[in-house]
C-alpha cells in the first residue's frame, strides 16, 4: 500500500529556470541566525545551515547538527509570490505548509548557465548532506510526497516527475518533532546511520515535514495539567481504565467496546463503537498531524485515526467525545436500558469542516479536534442518551443520522463530526429533574453549562453551549468563589441555573449571589423564572440529592459579573443567605443559562 503525504502551496508555483539567483534579482543571505516558521538555524556561508531545530508549542528539539550544500541556484520564484525563504548562491531554503515544513532546494553544475558547480568548479552531481542528531527510520513502503498546484504553475518537469512518482522517505521522532525528511535524490547512510547523503544529476530537493502535531501538542497540554486524571492502558486487554470513564479499544479491529461512565452507577453506555468508509483523513489533509493506525495514550486523552474515521476520547467529568468519519458510517450500539431520542436545536452550531481544515497541521485545528478549547459547542441536529442515572448528548454536524433499535448510525459522502458530552451536573438527579432539563435544551430554553471540577488540587473547566448567542466566561475559580462573566447579542433577559456540590461551598451551608457588585434578590421559582424585572436580579435554589441547584435571573443583557460564593462579597440582606446542608454530589459547579419565559426567536 502506497502512503502519501500531500504538500500543498508554496512549491507549487516555485519554477526552476536556467536563470541564475543574481540575474534574477533574489535576495542573498550568507550568515547569521535564521528562524523560518517553527525552524531555526545558523546560516554558514552559502552552502552550510548548522544547528538546525523544530518548535512547537513551547518545546525545541535539535533535528540536525549541519546541512550541507552542494551545488548551484538556479530556482526563480516569481515577485508575486510572498515565502519565507533565503537564498544564496548554492541553494534556496524555503520554509511552507503553515511553517511545518522547511525545504532545501539547488540543482547540478551541469544544469547551470556556465556548466560548473559553482563550488568545486567541477561538473558533478548536485549533493545535500545532513547530519542529525538521532537514527531515521527508513521507510519502505514507498511513500510519496506531491507537490499540488494552486496556481497552475508546477515545478519543472524534472522534478514535477520525480515527486509524483515517490521519494526516498526517512521517519523521524525526536522530541518536539514526528514527521519525516524527504528527498527526490538517490540516498546512502553512514555515521552510525545519522548522516544522509542524497545525490542528484539535476534538480536537488530535501525536506522536513511534520506530522506529530497532534502528539506535540498533547504532550505539552499534559505538561501544563500534571494533576488531570490519567488513562491507564492495559496492553493485553486492550482496556483504557480512566476515573470518569472506561472501555477497550481493539488494535486489531479498531472496534472501541463496553464504552462505560464511571460517574455513579457506572453505567454502560454503549456497547460498541465502529466504522467502515473510504476516505482520507491520513491520506490527503495538509500534512497530516498525526501517524495512521498508531493509538495516542497521553494523559487523559486517547486518540486513534485511520483514513476514513477518528476518536478522541477524554477522561474528565464531562466524558467529552470527538469522532468524525469521512466518506463512510460510524455506528454506536446503545447499552439496554438507555433511552434514545433525536432532536432539533434550533439555536445550535450548524458549521461543518471538511477534512483539511478538521485535520491541518495547525494549533487551532488541533486544540478544536482535539477538544482541548475546554468548551463543547451543540449542533442543530442532536441526539439525547439517558437512563440509569446518566445523560448524554451527542450533537452530529455534516452526517445523516438513522436510529433503529439500539443503534444509532452516521452516514455522510464527505466528513462528519460526531461529539458527545456528559454534563457533569446532569448526572443522578432524579426523573422529574432530569425530564425537566431535557425539556428544557430540547425547546430551547437552556441556552449553556458550564462545568467546574476539581479533583487532585487541578481545576477543570468545560463550557457547554446550546444556544450560539450566548457568551460565558469563567474569569476566577477560589474555593468557594467562582466569577462567572455572561454576555448575549439578545438583550431580553434570561435566568441562569448554577449546580453547587458540597465541597464548592466550603462545608458553610450558605451561598451568596451578586449581580454586578449588588446582592440578588431571593425568591421562589416561579417568580425568579417569570419575574419582569429590567433591573434587579433574583435567584432561587432547588436541591437535589446531588446537591443545589441555585437558579439566577439576569434582567437584562449587555455584559455582566456574577459571582457565586460561600462567603459574601459585599453586606447582603438577610433574605439572600441560604442556610442548609448539601448532600453527596460531585465536586463540580455547573453554570447553565436558561432563556426565561418565552423563547427568544433567533435565525442563525
Amino acid at each position: 500500500m502506497i502512503s502519501k503525504i500531500v504538500i500543498f502551496g508554496i512549491l507549487s508555483v516555485l519554477v526552476l529556470s536556467s536563470v541564475s539567483m543574481a540575474a534574477s534579482g533574489q535576495p542573498v543571505n550568507t550568515g547569521g541566525e535564521a528562524p523560518m516558521g517553527n525552524y531555526n538555524f545558523q546560516l554558514a556561508g552559502n552552502s552550510t545551515l548548522r544547528d538546525l531545530t523544530y518548535s512547537s508549542d513551547g518545546i525545541t528539539s535539535m533535528l540536525a547538527y549541519n546541512i550541507t550544500v552542494d551545488g548551484v541556484n538556479n530556482l526563480k520564484i516569481p515577485s508575486n509570490v510572498g515565502i519565507d525563504k533565503i537564498s544564496t548562491s548554492n541553494m534556496t531554503v524555503i520554509s511552507m505548509e503553515q511553517m511545518h515544513t522547511l525545504v532545501v532546494l539547488t540543482e547540478s553544475g551541469l544544469n547551470s548557465e556556465s556548466g560548473l558547480n559553482s563550488e568545486s568548479g567541477l561538473n558533478s552531481e548536485a549533493k545535500i548532506v545532513v547530519n542529525l542528531t538521532s537514527q531515521p527510520i527508513e521507510l519502505k513502503n514507498n511513500l510519496k510526497i506531491e507537490f499540488q498546484s494552486q496556481v497552475g504553475n508546477m515545478l519543472s518537469s524534472d522534478m514535477n516527475n520525480q515527486s509524483s512518482t515517490s521519494m526516498n522517505v526517512f521517519e523521524i521522532s525526536n522530541g518536539s518533532f514526528l514527521g519525516y525528511l524527504f528527498t527526490n535524490g538517490k540516498t546512502t547512510l553512514s555515521n552510525n546511520n545519522t548522516t544522509i547523503t542524497a545525490k542528484n544529476d539535476n534538480s536537488l530537493v530535501a525536506g522536513f515535514v511534520s506530522n506529530g502535531n497532534f502528539k506535540s501538542i498533547l504532550k505539552n497540554y499534559f505538561s501544563k495539567h500534571k494533576n488531570h486524571e490519567q488513562f491507564k492502558y492495559n496492553e493485553t486487554t486492550g482496556l483504557m481504565s480512566g476515573s470518569f470513564v472506561n472501555f477497550t479499544f481493539n488494535s486489531s479491529t479498531h472496534v472501541i467496546s463496553n464504552f462505560t461512565s464511571r460517574i455513579g452507577n457506572n453505567t454502560d453506555i454503549f456497547q460498541n463503537i465502529s466504522a467502515n468508509g473510504n476516505g482520507t483523513i491520513g491520506a490527503s489533509s495538509r500534512v497530516p498531524p498525526f501517524k495512521i493506525n498508531e493509538p495516542l495514550n497521553i494523559g487523559s486523552i486517547f486518540f486513534y485515526a485511520n483514513n476514513s474515521y477518528t476518536y478522541v476520547i477524554h477522561n474528565n467529568p464531562s466524558i467529552e467525545s470527538n469522532f468524525f468519519v469521512d466518506n463512510g458510517t460510524m455506528t454506536f450500539n446503545v447499552s439496554p436500558g438507555l433511552k434514545i431520542s433525536e432532536h432539533n436545536i434550533n439555536y445550535g452550531f450548524n458549521k461543518t469542516m471538511n477534512v483539511s481544515e478538521a485535520f491541518q497541521n495547525s494549533s487551532i485545528a488541533a486544540n478544536v479536534t482535539l477538544g482541548l478549547n475546554h468548551s463543547y459547542l451543540v449542533s442543530r441536529t442532536s441526539v439525547i442518551v439517558s437512563g440509569h442515572g446518566y445523560f448524554g448528548i451527542m450533537s452530529i454536524r455534516g452526517g445523516k443520522v438513522t436510529i433503529s433499535g439500539n443503534k444509532i448510525s452516521v452516514a455522510t459522502s464527505g466528513l462528519a463530526g460526531i461529539s458527545m458530552v456528559s454534563p457533569p451536573g446532569l448526572q443522578m438527579v432524579n426523573s422529574s429533574l432530569e425530564a425537566g432539563f431535557m425539556n428544557s435544551i430540547t425547546s430551547g430554553k437552556l441556552a449553556g453549562q458550564m462545568d467546574i471540577s476539581n479533583y487532585n488540587g487541578s481545576s477543570s473547566n468545560m463550557s457547554i453551549f446550546f444556544n450560539s448567542s450566548l457568551r460565558m466566561n469563567i474569569t476566577s475559580v477560589q474555593k468557594g468563589k467562582v466569577t462567572v462573566e455572561v454576555g448575549s447579542s439578545q438583550h431580553k433577559g434570561t435566568s441562569i441555573s448554577i449546580y453547587i456540590s458540597d465541597k464548592f461551598i466550603s462545608n458553610t451551608g450558605k451561598i451568596y449571589v451578586t449581580f454586578d457588585g449588588k446582592s440578588a434578590i431571593l425568591s421562589s421559582i416561579n417568580g425568579t423564572l417569570n419575574v419582569n424585572s429590567t433591573i434587579s436580579a433574583y435567584y432561587t435554589t432547588i436541591q437535589e440529592n446531588s446537591g443545589t441547584v441555585l437558579i439566577i435571573h439576569i434582567p437584562h443583557f449587555s455584559n455582566h459579573t456574577i459571582v457565586v460564593s460561600s462567603t459574601p462579597s459585599v453586606t447582603p440582606p438577610s433574605s439572600t443567605i441560604i442556610d442548609y446542608e448539601i448532600v453527596g454530589g460531585i465536586a463540580a459547579l455547573v453554570i447553565i443559562g436558561i432563556l426565561a419565559g418565552l423563547l427568544i426567536r433567533k435565525k442563525h
